[in-house]
Parts: structure tokens; C-alpha cells; sequence
């Protein structure tokens, strides 16, 4: 409901999947449960048949906006100890840290390391595998078969 009310204009199931970080088909059952309940509404994007755009309802956002009000007036008072110094540094922290969440999850969704389907098919590729009997090649899949092992390759005595 904020990101829609904060938005400039309609977005699709899509975008609000992808500002939310739901899948798009969670971000479709969200936008059934509020169109549901009248606080928004579906309308077909001009350029594409095939989008819909979603919205606040007219008729609904001032109930939304009347249960927030209270807890909006709170959380400005909570402020009101803070010196004008003080609440720059609280604003730029949250906007930091959704910043480098952003481009870190941008680097995971492209693929984390080299020759990676991604974290999934990572994480697959982790269940279906077996753990190494043999030390391997790479310094530090070496280490962490190590730690995990006890200290000891099974053919191959201590570990350097």
C-alpha cells in the first residue's frame, strides 16, 4: 500500500514484485488479496494488452490513510529528541543499506561466482552432491572439506 501511494504512477504485477523482492507469482496473490479487500484496483496498460496496472482505489485510501495516522503521529514524536545533525544520519543509513541490499542482490540474481547457475543452482547442485572423499584441487574447497572433516583425509593422512 505505501509503495503504491508512493509511486508516481500505476506499476505493474512485475515491478511490484521486482521493488518488493516477492515473486511475481506472490506479488499477484498480494495485489488478489487487495483488490479483494477495494484497496486497489487492476486497469489494462495502454501499451500492452497483456500488463495491468494496479492502483489505490479512491474510496479506500483515506481509510488506510486514517489507520496509519496514529502510528505516524507516534513515530514523529519519537523524532522529536533528535537534532536536525542527527536526523540527517538516520535518514542516510536506511537509504545506504537499501542501496548495497539492491546491488548485492542484483550480484546474486546475475550469478555469484564463475560458472554459477546462480544461488539456486547452487544450492541444487549442494543437495545433490555427495560430500568429496578425496581432497580436492582448489585451495579453498580444501579448507572447508578440512574443517568439515575432522582434520583428517580419509587416503590421504593429516591435511597440509
Amino acid at each position: 500500500m505505501s509503495l503504491l501511494g508512493l509511486e508516481p504512477r500505476p506499476r505493474t504485477i512485475g515491478e511490484i514484485a521486482k521493488l518488493t523482492g516477492l515473486t511475481s507469482g506472490s506479488a499477484t496473490r498480494l495485489v488478489d488479496r487487495l483488490e479483494r479487500a477495494g484497496l486497489v484496483a487492476r486497469q489494462p496498460a495502454p501499451d500492452d494488452r497483456r500488463k495491468m496496472l494496479v492502483t489505490l482505489t479512491a474510496h479506500r485510501a483515506p481509510d488506510a490513510e486514517a489507520a496509519w495516522a496514529e502510528p505516524g503521529r507516534a513515530f514523529d514524536r519519537a523524532l522529536d529528541d533528535f537534532t536536525d545533525a542527527e536526523l540527517a544520519v538516520i535518514e542516510r543509513y536506511p537509504r545506504r543499506v537499501t542501496e548495497v541490499g539492491s546491488e548485492q542482490t542484483e550480484r546474486v540474481q546475475r550469478g555469484w561466482f564463475r560458472g554459477s547457475l546462480g544461488l539456486a543452482g547452487a544450492l541444487g547442485r549442494a543437495r545433490r552432491r555427495p560430500p568429496a572423499r578425496r581432497p580436492p584441487a582448489r585451495c579453498a574447497t580444501r579448507a572447508y572439506a578440512w574443517r568439515d572433516g575432522g582434520g583428517v583425509w580419509p587416503d590421504a593422512g593429516p591435511a597440509p
